[in-house]
């Protein structure tokens, strides 16, 4: 949550793009492997916002459900045609490979001129009681 949420104001101090990061409830994930994937898949799309987009507000949220978490980064740019991602580019590979990896699943939705929305579904293990803490990576 924490890396999330700095990289929001990075984004908005050095790309002068309105970027926030939403977060209602925690969203406690203890698995550095899961919280380095789920932010290297925000930090593309953002990335993807702001060079392909052209967008002008970024949304990142970080959810909670039943046994899992939604990584959602929501934009207000170009968008694109549902053919351009059968021909996906390098980014759009590497954040479909990266949720592969922590057993989540990535969808993009997108309609011309009016924005895009990545979803990442992640699964997010609960600690038996009494297991040792760790620090949280995101």
């Amino acid at each position: 949550m924490t890396a999330l949420e700095r990289w929001a104001g990075e984004v908005s101090d050095l790309f002068q793009v309105s970027c926030a990061f939403e977060c209602r409830d925690p969203v406690l994930i203890h698995d550095e492997t899961v919280a380095d994937h789920l932010y290297y898949i925000a930090n593309e799309a953002v990335n993807n916002a702001i060079k392909h987009g052209k967008a002008g507000h970024i949304a990142i949220r970080l959810l909670t459900r039943t046994a899992g978490g939604i990584l959602q980064i929501e934009d207000d740019g170009l968008g694109f045609e549902r053919t351009s991602v059968s021909q996906s580019g390098l980014g759009l590979r590497i954040m479909n490979y990266r949720a592969n990896m922590i057993g989540a699943s990535l969808v993009i939705q997108s309609i011309p001129a009016e924005g895009t929305l990545v979803s990442c579904w992640f699964p997010v293990r609960v600690r038996a009681a009494g297991a040792r803490k760790l620090n949280d990576a995101q």
